[in-house]
């Protein structure tokens, strides 16, 4: 895709060329316009159509419409999809690529990264995966996991109603157990084992206090009822 450098200098050519206006039969006016719904004519900004409209407005359509997001990023990989349950939510400004699995009710959330090209991704029914977190190679989250915002989960697994909280990564070979707690911003080292029901803090990460905190491990459920209402009342604004 062409940055914005290279989109104005399509742009200044073809005004050049033009003598500053447009011009149908023109092929690189044809290449700009495909790319944005606005071009140079007559020093003034205006809609494809050839409707005039006011520079300076035009002009922010105009960033607006380079600086937007791709809408939903679902990608293969190898010749493998990704596979999501119908009632499963990913927003569309996450990115989802190659084999990995999201099971119903599970919810990703904006800017995550789950990145199935060296092994399988699964996110368990009811799972969560929040704000800018990342998946890869052979991760696994049980039904009703949490992954915190920004943390990382590499080639590990997050067993039922465990959470990793804000920043913390959980590495190769690792498991968190059931209903366990990573600290925010901990790390839990290759092959460790988390004991379930442990709160586990640090780097590396130790075990802290046994936990037994309801409204922790009704996370997942609010995130169901959260990924719902996103399906049905957000809407992308123009």
């Amino acid at each position: 895709m062409w940055g914005l450098r290279q989109r104005w200098e399509a742009v200044g050519m073809t005004r050049q060329r033009t003598g500053g206006r447009g011009e149908p039969g023109d092929p690189l006016q044809i290449i700009v316009r495909r790319l944005d719904p606005y071009y140079y004519c007559q020093h003034t900004l205006v809609p494809a159509s050839g409707m005039r409209c006011h520079p300076r407005a035009a002009r922010m359509a105009t960033f607006k419409g380079m600086l937007e997001p791709p809408i939903r990023m679902l990608r293969s990989f190898d010749g493998t999809e990704p596979r999501v349950a119908e009632s499963a939510y990913v927003d569309e400004a996450a990115v989802v690529i190659g084999d990995v699995v999201i099971e119903a009710e599970a919810s990703v959330w904006p800017n995550t990264t789950l990145r199935g090209d060296h092994g399988r991704i699964v996110v368990g029914e009811g799972a969560n995966v929040q704000d800018n977190a990342v998946l890869h190679e052979d991760a696994t989250l049980a039904p009703c996991a949490t992954v915190g915002h920004s943390a990382i989960v590499h080639d590990a697994t997050v067993e039922e109603r465990a959470l990793v909280g804000m920043n913390a990564t959980v590495l190769d070979g690792a498991t968190v157990g059931e209903g366990a707690v990573v600290a925010a911003g901990s790390v839990v080292t290759e092959g460790t084992d988390v004991p379930s029901g442990t709160l586990v803090a640090g780097a590396p990460a130790e075990p802290k206090t046994e936990i037994d905190d309801p409204h922790l491990e009704a996370t997942a459920d609010r995130y169901v009822e959260l990924s719902r209402r996103y399906a049905e009342t957000s809407r992308r604004l123009d």
